[in-house]
């Protein structure tokens, strides 16, 4: 975990505590063990094995776990925990927020919800309509998508861009 993974989470509408960025500091070591547990290459419509699913879950739980409120044993920091996840795994773990949730109908379980986005990006059809939304987009010049193939990235923006 960098700065520029904190740093990045907080373009997306979430901030990260000092004591939050403390705990990320000291568990350095223990969050790029997990993170080496999942390829890079991993995307969420391929994950089909137990361990993968567990290497995606345990790392979750210690990003998470960094984000509680000081004091606290538990905490709801999953809307930030989801952004910081996808940033290191763009292909691999869907941001998730409450209007995406809302919008979907899911609660905000990622047990219950990362498959749901994997059916949808797994889906021929939507990855269809997403490459060429994408292609549409790049064409315009004031339009910055970054890499055109971050298809869990921008169904995160069409999911939410719909729900607003």
């Amino acid at each position: 975990m960098t700065a520029s993974d904190l740093l990045a989470a907080t373009t997306l509408s979430v901030s990260v505590a000092p004591v939050a960025i403390r705990r990320f500091v000291e568990r350095a070591d223990e969050l790029s063990a997990q993170l080496r547990e999942i390829p890079e290459t991993l995307t969420l419509e391929a994950v089909d094995s137990p361990h993968e699913a567990a290497a995606m879950a345990a790392f979750y739980a210690s990003v998470k776990a960094c984000l509680y409120k000081a004091g606290a044993q538990t905490g709801n920091a999953w809307v930030t925990a989801s952004k910081i996840c996808a940033r290191k795994r763009p292909q691999l773990f869907p941001v998730r927020d409450r209007v995406v949730m809302t919008l979907l109908g899911l609660k905000g379980n990622y047990a219950d919800d990362w498959p749901v986005f994997a059916a949808l990006i797994g889906d021929a059809e939507i990855r269809g309509h997403l490459d060429a939304a994408v292609q549409r987009a790049a064409q315009q010049k004031c339009v910055g998508l970054g890499d055109p193939g971050l298809r869990l990235r921008h169904l995160d923006v069409a999911l939410w861009m719909s729900g607003r």
